[in-house]
């Protein structure tokens, strides 16, 4: 998916949004790591069996993707 194929939210919708605080554009990276550094070692996502924690899935997250929140190198 190119950012081509994505429909954007009506222009005034998006400015009501941001000026009421719901959207801060910050991708849902910098979120993982805001909660983690926030909440610490509450559970994050339940799979079955599986639980992690807000720093394991945000470290998972890394190695998945191969992706890290900005000045942070993916972990693996």
């Amino acid at each position: 998916m190119s950012t081509s194929d994505i429909v954007p939210w009506p222009a005034a919708d998006a400015a009501r949004y941001r000026a009421a605080g719901h959207w801060r554009d910050r991708a849902l990276g910098h979120w993982m790591w805001h909660w983690a550094g926030r909440f610490g070692d509450r559970v994050a996502l339940v799979d079955g069996d599986l639980r992690l924690t807000l720093p394991a899935a945000g470290r998972t997250r890394g190695r998945v993707r191969g992706v890290a929140p900005r000045g942070r190198p993916p972990r693996g």
